[in-house]
């Protein structure tokens, strides 16, 4: 689901880069309509000013998420909110061109080119997320994967509430594992072994100084509890046992990274 959602991701940025590159050609074009020498290619090229709007929006959503601190920047190269100039040479916006509003400077009509060097800053912010995606989307994959781990704990509970202790346990085992195996991931450590388990993932966070003594046997000790819960011909746990393994998985998520 995490890595599904980071996927999407990626194609979204991509398909807004190549749209926006079709945008820019286009309005590019119409800066060179007047040129009959300038040979036209035969691209289909979309029309700016029926097309624009949809890629700004899906745009703006992606900066918000992606490179927050340049959100405003974006929005203003679109529309001022508030104009504290009378003079619309210095805040002409790109909305300004989609509403029609023509400006001129010394003679020469320049709205479009206007709009032209405001969409090409635009596009840039846009293509800028690819030089920080990487670390961008492992931060959102750990918080997309701690919302899961919290969902699937507080499914624990429910079920360690109702009786239903070694599936309650089990699930709470499946989010530890899957926790530490992100640990393994996040600092680089191999993992060799085909099938590894909490105590695997465990040892080798321990020989690569990740984590403590006392985090590492705290570890082991859950790891205890999680097998009664896989293997019927052990000890049945009990509905306070499972609660101890709900509770520690939940404490090793938020403070063992």
């Amino acid at each position: 689901m995490v890595s599904n959602r980071k996927e999407e991701i990626e194609k979204d940025l991509k398909k807004l880069i190549e749209e926006g590159e079709q945008l820019y050609h286009s309005l590019s074009e119409e800066l060179l309509e007047s040129d009959e020498e300038e040979e036209k290619d035969d691209l289909i090229l979309p029309d700016f000013k029926t097309s624009y709007q949809m890629w700004y929006s899906e745009s703006l959503n992606l900066i918000r998420t992606l490179l927050p601190e340049r959100e405003h920047d974006f929005i203003i190269l679109y529309e001022i909110e508030k104009r504290k100039s009378y003079d619309i040479l210095d805040s002409y916006t790109i909305h300004d061109y989609l509403m029609g509003i023509e400006i001129s400077k010394d003679g020469e009509i320049i709205g479009t080119r206007m709009a032209f060097n405001k969409f090409r800053q635009q596009l840039y912010i846009l293509k800028s997320i690819n030089r920080i995606l990487n670390s961008k989307l492992n931060n959102i994959q750990h918080v997309l994967q701690a919302e899961l781990f919290d969902n699937e704990l507080e499914q624990a509970k429910e079920l360690n509430n109702k009786g239903f202790y070694r599936a309650a346990g089990a699930i709470a085992g499946v989010v530890l594992e899957g926790h530490l195996k992100q640990i393994c991931i996040d600092h680089k450590i191999s993992v060799i072994k085909k099938n590894p388990g909490i105590n695997d993932f465990n040892t080798l966070l321990k020989d690569n100084d990740v984590i403590d003594i006392p985090n590492w046997r705290y570890i082991q000790s859950l790891a205890d509890i999680r097998h009664l819960c896989d293997h019927k011909k052990e000890k049945e746990p009990d509905k306070d046992k499972i609660n101890d393994l709900i509770q520690g998985v939940d404490k090793i998520c938020k403070q063992v990274f």
